[in-house]
């Protein structure tokens, strides 16, 4: 009953097809119950883990969002196209896991809780972003919404990675479980994902995005989440956003873009928004930005963007030439 209540797998969304590039699968080892007249023993079987691998268009980006997604869904067409507006947004390649049950992930029938079938995935699918499709841990960015924040957290504890950016957390599932059904009933939900238990442990910056008016995961859950946090730290409690609902750019981008260039130091995604005419260029308020961009682009010689780098260095150094008289 518990793990049905917490981990309802919806009827699946999408199939598998070798026609879709963004669908690919990660092949795991895990230890199986397997019987045989009087005696019960595991042994470990080759499972295939569905991802969505979003590409950016340019597919150059050094940087890897790793996403969590939420409960009562998969990676479907839905959640792709969420996925591929996020990669745009930050010229970031996404890769977003299936859970065990979800979707088309239906064949890991394993000797382990669920919440341990979570854990041993998400880091199989980590290291395989760093040894196989070759990023660097401190490239890698994890991104858990709802359920994900969990498991963003957890491994955001087990990895030195970029940073963690989770929306509309939770300090355990049985905390939520009280909140929906009484204290008494929560007793049959597994105490699992105990983020609070862990968040002091956390190895890389993190940003706390939650919804006001989030009436199933309450927003005093990151609150707690992040006065415990002892990493660089952010919390955005947006005014009008709920659980489900929420504006992509107000809501989301906009706060984990704020985060990026503030906490993060990603240098080139600086570089990349300084080279996109049509990004304000009065948002890169810091010095340290500023001076940073100044310095790599008098460095650059003739190129494609030497008239943007041109125009972008007389901004900063007058920016600077402000700051420095105030």
């Amino acid at each position: 009953m518990g793990n049905s209540f917490v981990f309802p797998a919806p009827k699946s969304t999408y199939e598998a097809s070798k026609y879709d590039p963004t669908l690919i699968t990660i092949p795991t080892m895990v230890e199986n119950n397997k019987c045989h007249t009087f005696a019960c023993y595991a042994r470990k079987t080759e499972v295939n883990i569905p991802c969505r691998y979003i590409l950016t268009k340019t597919q150059k980006s050094p940087y890897l969002i790793i996403f969590f997604h939420g409960n009562s869904e998969d990676i479907g067409p839905k959640l792709s196209q969420f996925l591929s507006i996020f990669a745009e947004r930050f010229s970031m390649n996404v890769l977003c896991p299936e859970y065990p049950t979800y979707g088309i992930y239906k064949n890991r029938n394993t000797a382990v809780s669920m919440e341990e079938a979570l854990i041993e995935d998400a880091t199989k699918v980590i290291k395989y972003a760093h040894q196989e499709l070759k990023y660097p841990y401190e490239n890698i960015i994890l991104v858990g919404r709802s359920l994900g924040t969990g498991i963003a957290i957890r491994m955001g504890t087990e990895f030195k990675l970029r940073g963690v950016i989770v929306v509309s957390a939770y300090t355990g599932i049985r905390d939520v479980a009280k909140k929906l059904v009484g204290k008494v009933l929560a007793k049959v939900v597994p105490n699992i994902l105990r983020s609070i238990d862990i968040v002091d442990q956390l190895k890389c910056p993190i940003l706390y995005i939650h919804g006001a008016r989030d009436t199933l995961i309450l927003p005093e859950m990151s609150k707690k989440l992040y006065e415990k946090t002892t990493t660089p730290k952010e919390l955005k409690i947006c005014p009008n956003m709920t659980h489900n609902e929420f504006k992509y750019e107000p809501d989301f981008f906009s706060p984990i873009e704020e985060f990026m260039l503030n906490k993060l130091s990603l240098a080139q995604y600086i570089l990349n928004l300084a080279s996109c005419e049509t990004y304000p260029l009065e948002s890169l308020i810091t010095k340290g930005v500023s001076q940073y961009l100044v310095d790599q682009l008098e460095d650059e010689s003739d190129s494609p963007k030497q008239r943007s780098s041109k125009h972008l260095s007389t901004v900063f150094k007058e920016d600077m030439k402000t700051e420095s008289n105030l």
